[in-house]
């Protein structure tokens, strides 16, 4: 099978579960609570997207791929999140428009941020200069031991 193939094998097989996953998540609430669960939804695939990323040395690329582009991909949704945000519009309902309209990406955002630090901190390899090392004396009183932080 050729590199081209595995990638998109992985995308598509990535996609699919990541819609059914979205699909199942939403179905486990009541018609009341789609919004909030697709809130819930696309929050939860920023982190997962972020910390993906902050491991993404550490992994086969048609695997981040499949991950990455496909699950998380899959799982999100721009379109429920635009779609909820007009219809609110188009109600007159002003305040909870701007409530998910501002409030979604900045909650992605910051999950985000966290899943890519975590996974930063997850990957780091022991003695990979992660770790600020302490500076020794080279000269003076006290050469050739740690200095005190």
């Amino acid at each position: 099978m050729a590199r081209w193939q595995r990638t998109l094998a992985a995308v598509a097989a990535g996609g699919s579960l990541g819609a059914l996953a979205r699909w199942g998540v939403v179905r486990l609430g009541g018609p009341d609570d789609a919004e909030t669960i697709i809130v819930a939804v696309n929050v939860a695939g920023s982190l997962l997207l972020g910390l993906l990323y902050g491991i993404r040395e550490r992994l086969d690329p048609d695997l981040l791929l499949g991950l990455g582009t496909g699950f998380a991909g899959g799982f999100t949704t721009f379109s429920s999140y635009a779609v909820a945000v007009a219809t609110h519009l188009d109600e007159g309902d002003v305040l909870a428009a701007a409530a998910n309209g501002l409030g979604t990406p900045v909650a992605a955002v910051v999950a985000a941020g966290l899943g890519y630090r975590a996974g930063r901190l997850w990957g780091a390899r022991p003695g990979s200069g992660r770790r600020r090392r302490r500076r020794v004396r080279t000269s003076g009183p006290g050469a050739g031991r740690r200095r005190r932080p």
